[in-house]
């Protein structure tokens, strides 16, 4: 048992036979009266909160949980999935349960670039796409590369070098810049990371895959609005979705209001379709 005022944010306690965790603590002494605890608390089974007023002198019963370690492994709308380390249990807690949380959690990279999954830059292995023409010499389909072909000391043409891992001009610690801002205006510097490994020319004449230039060059759509740099999980998605490292980036591209979808579809070489609506266009589906 613990007074009253030791509750602290996310503590665990256990009131009216229930388990909550406090949210929010104000110690309030209203004029002559006795000082007294506003606490703001989450009811762990209902995920509904309460306000509850404790007497400073109020004995609460402080609850002992259980702790799992659970990796994030990716948001799909308001929920965010969490796998059990040791059991590989998976467990979908809302936004709403994880409260200030949300904004701290990255997901993990490792299960991004697993070479079991349906797209991945080569990383652990051989990337999954046999036919990839904007690839620079001397890579080729079978290349396998390295984090810190991306992730390093900055250098490039708007850059003051710096050496090593652990410094870079640009965000996420990329050697090179990245332009993953919405309206991006295309240019050789603004993507000069993709540029180190893909010919420019060849993607922008859409030597690799259709609308390239019209989505890159006359819409300014980045490279990050439909690609992850990384991969997709295979607990995210499918070959036939996910394939070419397609994952849209849902705060700006939102469902077919026809069809409710969001979704790409492989249908071979260098042919796909598109069911979204994004920058006032709406495709239902879109095929190109």
């Amino acid at each position: 048992m613990i007074q009253a005022t030791q509750l602290r944010k996310g503590m665990c306690i256990q009131h009216d036979n229930e388990l909550f965790r406090v949210v929010a603590t104000q110690h309030v002494t209203p004029g002559n009266w006795r000082g007294m605890v506003q606490a703001k608390i989450r009811n762990l089974r209902t995920g509904a909160i309460i306000e509850h007023r404790f007497r400073s002198e109020d004995r609460v019963e402080r609850a002992i949980l259980d702790e799992n370690e659970m990796e994030y492994l990716y948001q799909d709308g308001d929920m965010f999935h969490f796998m059990n380390s040791e059991t590989f249990d998976q467990v979908a807690l809302s936004a709403e349960t994880l409260g200030d949380a949300v904004p701290y959690l990255t997901p993990n990279i490792r299960l991004k670039v697993d070479k079991r999954n349906p797209s991945y830059h080569p990383i652990e292995d051989a990337g999954q796409n046999v036919d990839v023409p904007s690839l620079l010499y001397p890579l080729r389909e079978t290349s396998i590369i390295y984090c810190s072909d991306c992730h390093s000391g900055s250098s490039g043409s708007n850059s003051f070098e710096t050496r090593g891992p652990h410094g870079s001009n640009w965000p996420f610690l990329l050697e090179k810049p990245y332009s993953i801002a919405d309206g991006t205006v295309e240019s050789y510097q603004e993507y000069e990371l993709c540029y180190k490994c893909h010919d420019r020319n060849v993607i922008l004449s859409d030597g690799s895959l259709g609308l390239h230039k019209t989505h890159v060059v006359d819409e300014n759509v980045t490279c990050s609005t439909c690609h992850d740099p990384h991969g997709i999980s295979a607990t995210q998605g499918n070959a036939t979705h996910n394939s070419h490292l397609m994952n849209f980036d849902i705060s700006v591209v939102a469902p077919d209001p026809n069809t409710g979808m969001l979704m790409f579809e492989d249908l071979g070489s260098n042919r796909g379709r598109c069911y979204l609506a994004c920058h006032g266009a709406v495709h239902s589906p879109a095929e190109y």
